[in-house]
């Protein structure tokens, strides 16, 4: 199927993704609501964005289909992919690229100018197309709406030019917040127009599927900056569809399970509740409030009673007190140190390519299948070579001048400003990115990560800072480096490293520096270095690689009750995993981790109480058993 045919409604893809993503096992059988048909586009497209995720399995019952993900070994979200495929005509392309060629002089014009000049551009061709005004104002108009083309009325007449082009594609930057900050896919486009450099940064305890929900994010932040009450279309646990009219509060974020929830005031119950973003299927604006910063005051006194997103119930407020004792012996204080963390309250490449060359149809291929996706040499081929996009001529030479540019869009400028707002920026510039033209399109006020732990590093410490620059740097070069670092029991010691790339944890809020080190190993937290520098002598060092990843799994069987399937696959999104249906309402489930990620995976196992029975390895259960006769002998 062609791409341009793709994801004409991306909510039906959304709903798709989710499915793959969560469960992990669906297969033909139980798309008793869906054709054949749409099973196996829809399946297809998935495996050409996901890439290498996306897994098939033959079983005795069929193929199953899971999307399996060790969100460590990944820099750049794959469902970022399902963002960047669109349909457009062929009108659409050519006539895309003849403007944005046209405008490139800097002029300003009208639509009887550009329309001549378009039929310049076309009188190439044997064939050309015809475009009337009428398609091309409608065509200026919607760029205008994008921020690519700016309009100035002169008298009676109007005229159009290109917006400036503020360009900003500082790779590290976009590299990181396109990852970490809400509606990265905007930094993710902006990626795509710098070349493919090397990978300086990794991600622990993410969660990637926020991507699949970043339109009905962008569009609730919208709401909250015009103070504006909006109707949402929301999927209850029965599968049913209700109307909900609220005023958005806040964005909730969980890094303990990657879920996202809008925190609103619901005018029928006169109440604040939360809603999760995943279960909205529609924003419709409505009237403006003048309520928001007085509802917002009420949200932020109930966090400090808030344990996740729970609010009061319908009947009115009702707190409780609860309160608990935590024994642990000696050589334990690190769950007294956990308590106290944890605790809350590609076409235009085609065009640059011939534009200094004639393009040979074996090297037009080869950009297509490296920029674009796996099926995309069937339809962007054919569409250049056949004429349908009026762009390249048969010897191979282009009918554009200039190579291809666009300007920031609106919104990408938005949320450039946005992220310019995040402390983090500083690790990577000294003045903020401004925007004068533009709100941000949220604003730290605007969303609340409610269960990272609270000893995260300081990111405004200018020691922290240049130590930052530093390994950066360090990384980018190849350079070694001198680290000055307090070891775990808080010594000063040294060590010379051999940086590979900076881990971001969400969850703990720190950065670590992974590399090769000497005999002390090549991991290090940032929030414990003291300085480094640049390492000159490196004749004669011998640097230890970092012990290879050890890799283990778990299985457990679990009983779906209370949606128990759901909350564990989603509490295990960021690990490699496998599911599969046993009888009745009970799966085998298989999680792969990291030795060193163990005693988190026995916690996480034993918060599900009954609902998880752990059958393999012999050694992870005898570590469950040894742990419950522990809490067992503290009279629990």
């Amino acid at each position: 199927m062609a791409y341009t045919e793709l994801v004409k409604n991306f909510n039906r893809i959304r709903d798709y993704m989710r499915e793959f993503y969560i469960y992990g096992f669906k297969s033909r059988d139980e798309y008793t609501k869906k054709s054949a048909r749409s099973y196996d586009d829809e399946r297809r497209r998935l495996a050409s964005w996901l890439g290498e995720n996306m897994q098939f399995r033959q079983t005795t019952e069929g193929k199953n289909v899971f999307l399996s993900i060790d969100s460590r070994m990944l820099h750049h979200n794959p469902l970022y992919k399902a963002w960047k495929t669109k349909s457009f005509t062929d009108g659409d392309i050519t006539l895309h690229f003849i403007l944005m060629d046209i405008f490139a002089t800097g002029e300003s014009m009208t639509v009887s100018d550009i329309s001549e000049r378009i039929d310049d551009y076309l009188a190439a061709f044997a064939n050309p197309r015809l475009f009337d005004e009428s398609t091309i104002r409608k065509k200026l108009k919607e760029y205008v709406g994008e921020g690519l083309l700016e309009k100035k009325k002169q008298g009676k007449t109007m005229y159009y030019r290109k917006a400036p082009n503020l360009a900003f594609y500082d790779a590290d930057v976009l590299d990181f917040f396109s990852e970490i900050a809400p509606c990265g896919v905007i930094g993710s486009f902006l990626l795509d127009k710098r070349k493919r450099q090397k990978e300086n940064f990794a991600f622990k305890h993410h969660y990637i599927t926020g991507a699949i929900d970043s339109e009905i994010v962008s569009q609730l932040f919208q709401a909250m900056h015009e103070n504006r009450m909006v109707c949402m279309r929301v999927v209850n646990r029965k599968e049913n569809v209700s109307e909900i009219k609220v005023l958005p509060l806040q964005i909730f974020i969980s890094v303990q399970n990657g879920r996202q929830y809008v925190m609103a005031y619901e005018q029928k119950h006169k109440r604040i509740s939360s809603f999760r973003i995943d279960n909205i299927v529609k924003i419709t604006p409505g009237n403006t409030s003048d309520r928001l910063e007085e509802l917002r005051g009420q949200l932020e006194k109930m966090k400090s009673h808030m344990w996740g997103v729970s609010t009061q119930s319908r009947s009115g407020m009702r707190m409780e007190t609860v309160t608990f004792t935590v024994r642990y012996g000696y050589g334990e204080q690190h769950i007294h140190q956990r308590l106290e963390r944890e605790k809350r309250c590609g076409y235009v490449e085609i065009i640059k390519a011939a534009i200094d060359h004639p393009l040979q149809k074996e090297e037009m291929r080869k950009i297509i299948q490296h920029y674009a996706f796996e099926e995309s040499v069937l339809n962007i081929d054919p569409a250049l070579t056949e004429e349908r996009w009026q762009l390249l001529q048969p010897d191979g030479t282009t009918i554009i001048h200039k190579q291809p540019s666009m300007p920031l869009t609106t919104i990408q400028k938005q949320w450039l400003k946005a992220i310019s707002l995040d402390e983090r920026i500083r690790l990577f510039l000294d003045e903020p990115l401004d925007f004068g033209d533009v709100a941000p399109l949220f604003t730290p006020d605007d969303f609340y990560v409610f269960d990272k732990y609270a000893d995260g590093d300081n990111y405004s410490d200018e020691n922290y800072i240049r130590n930052f620059r530093m390994i950066l740097d360090a990384i980018k070069n190849g350079q070694p480096l001198k680290v000055e670092m307090y070891n775990h029991k808080g010594k000063p010691i040294e060590m010379i490293l051999l940086p590979r790339y900076l881990e971001y944890s969400e969850k703990d809020d720190k950065f670590r520096v992974v590399g090769y080190g000497q005999k002390l190993g090549g991991t290090v937290n940032l929030g414990r270095i003291i300085r480094c520098e640049h390492y000159a002598n490196e004749e004669g060092i011998r640097f230890t690689r970092r012990i290879p990843k050890r890799k283990r799994s778990i299985i457990f069987e679990l009983t779906d009750e209370r949606k128990a399937l759901e909350r564990v696959l989603l509490h295990f999104a960021h690990y490699e995993k496998q599911a599969e249906k046993l009888e009745g309402n009970r799966y085998k489930i298989t999680v792969n981790y990291d030795k060193d990620d163990e005693t988190e995976i026995v916690i996480r196992i034993l918060s599900f109480g009954p609902m998880i029975k752990a059958i393999a390895p012999g050694h992870f259960v005898d570590l469950i058993k040894e742990r419950l006769l522990r809490q067992k002998s503290c009279g629990l």
